[in-house]
């Protein structure tokens, strides 16, 4: 999937959408007449260049760590203590100097906490005064963020994305009637008049037979007890409008792909409780089963190429050092090897030896072979990324070593020009802001879609970004609308490896430079 247009994170992504006015180095609108980025992103080339081997080692700013706490502008630095700020809005930002105008650095998501200094640092346009977090910058204790740890936000908000997992929420997308999305629990008359007389018989077969991959969803939760006394499902700031009714805030789009933090059984219905905090029900919806595919971690010593079987199933084989077939080994579709450059006859085939112990059929292989490094590679520790749109891989490399190989889908447009094709362009970038999920939507007739948190987006021009793909499991050919797509453990892996890195606790990072290097090639 690609980004037709970006705002902040929770605004929709459409073409000619309005975009959130936060100071933050969001990516701009990809319509025709684009905004120009807060903070250009790209580092050399343009988006539609070639790639050029020649590439000067000074377009790369070199990565840069998170400073501490700076100085506030009190007698000596600022120091954190044990208690801790929370976010309550879908984006609480946390700025570079204590007043709105800052820099925003990134931002929290409702439920999240970070460590926080005992007493604020100022007062600039807020009330409540700046506090100094861990690992820098501030927050302002006001509608965003507050210092209470009972705020009713907090007990629906968690537990928050897994971060680090292949998919830090379950996902769900509507199955049969599009669900409404409820804010309070209705009665059966309620449910009944708002659903349909149907609903009764929908809730008892669905109860009978749930879902089969409701497993996914971990133990069931203690309905909250401010549902059960007739309460509302507090609306975060920076939750997409609603409208407002007694017992819900509308229905969901037919397409929508809904991310999910918990559920719970009340009166033999299941409910889950989304990423935005809308309640729906679960018997609306169908719970995904994501991709299991994954890429080849290259270890020390090692090196390209790797291979990625081909066709559904194959045989592989071990042999003894005499050259008899000791094992036959029955391969899955896209099975990685890492190739030894051994090769020899079998059975009147050629078939290439891995460290795996694994002999393979040449031709059953799509190989991702050695590349040449680029002249901004100058040491062993720069951390970057290398796409190639014609093999559809990724190769992750610290300095000239691969440490990380596996199979993307690019955009569809394949080596179309991004202004007028869903291309994926092609030149020297750098990743310039993180998230840990991102809502993202398309309008495009016949292919709309809106998605509640896409995990791990990485923006590295203009509205294009890696990111990872759970709707759909073609990997190793074009599929998206611009952006890279990675297979769920992939980015989770590509996420953790590159840079700006997004602190504990935080759900999003914004950089002016120093972000890991992403070169396209064609």
């Amino acid at each position: 999937m690609g980004i037709v247009a970006s705002g902040a994170v929770s605004a929709m992504l459409w073409a000619g959408c309005s975009r959130h006015d936060d100071p933050a180095p969001v990516a701009p609108s990809l319509s025709s007449s684009p905004t120009p980025p807060t903070v250009p992103p790209v580092v050399a080339g343009s988006g539609s260049a070639p790639f050029a081997a020649s590439a000067s080692v000074s377009a790369i700013p070199s990565l840069s760590v998170s400073a501490p706490v700076p100085d506030a502008g009190v007698d000596g630095a600022v120091t954190l203590g044990e208690q801790r700020i929370y976010a309550i809005a879908i984006e609480t930002y946390v700025r570079a100097l204590p007043e709105r105008k800052g820099r925003a650095l990134g931002y929290l998501r409702a439920g999240a906490s970070v460590r926080r200094s005992d007493a604020p640092v100022g007062f600039h346009g807020c009330k409540g005064g700046w506090y100094a977090v861990e690992p820098e910058g501030y927050v302002c204790n006001g509608p965003d963020a507050t210092l209470d740890h009972d705020a009713k936000i907090l007990t629906y908000a968690v537990p928050g994305p897994k971060r680090g997992e292949p998919m830090p929420f379950e996902y769900a997308v509507v199955r049969g009637k599009v669900p409404h999305y409820y804010a309070r629990l209705p009665e059966k008359a309620d449910r009944r008049r708002i659903e349909g007389d149907d609903v009764e018989s929908t809730i008892a077969s669905s109860y009978l037979a749930p879902d089969p991959q409701l497993a996914r969803l971990g133990e069931a939760r203690e309905v909250p007890q401010d549902l059960l006394d007739g309460g509302r499902i507090p609306r975060p700031p920076g939750a997409a409008p609603r409208l407002r009714y007694k017992f819900h805030t509308g229905r969901a789009e037919p397409k929508t792909r809904f991310a999910l933090m918990s559920w719970f059984e009340h009166d033999k219905r299941r409910w889950a409780i989304t990423s935005q905090l809308d309640l729906i029900a679960l018997d609306r919806v169908r719970i995904v089963d994501p991709p299991s595919f994954r890429g080849v971690e290259i270890e020390q010593g090692q090196s390209l190429p790797v291979g990625f079987l081909r066709v559904t199933s194959a045989a592989g084989y071990r042999f003894d050092e005499e050259g008899k077939v000791t094992e036959t080994v029955r391969l899955s579709h896209r099975q990685g090897f890492r190739l030894n450059g051994e090769k020899k006859m079998h059975g009147g085939k050629t078939v290439l030896g891995s460290h795996e112990g694994i002999w393979v059929q040449e031709s059953l292989l799509k190989i991702v072979p050695p590349r040449d490094i680029p002249t901004f590679v100058k040491n062993d520790t720069l951390r970057w990324l290398d796409i190639s749109i014609r093999d559809q891989t990724l190769v992750a490399y610290r300095g000239k070593q691969p440490v990380y190989a596996t199979l993307v889908s690019t955009g569809r447009g394949g080596m179309g020009e991004p202004e007028t094709t869903h291309a994926t362009p092609r030149g020297l970038f750098a990743i310039f802001s993180k998230h840990v999920t991102a809502k993202m939507s398309g309008d495009e007739i016949g292919a709309e879609y809106l998605i509640d948190d896409v995990p791990y987006v990485q923006y590295f021009h203009h509205g294009y970004a890696l990111h990872a793909a759970f709707w759909h499991d073609r990997f190793g050919q074009v599929q998206s609308h611009g952006c890279i797509n990675l297979a769920p453990a992939d980015a989770a892996w590509v996420f953790a490896f590159t840079g700006p890195e997004v602190p504990e606790g935080w759900h999003g990072r914004y950089v002016k430079s120093g972000g890991t290097p992403v070169l396209v090639r064609p």
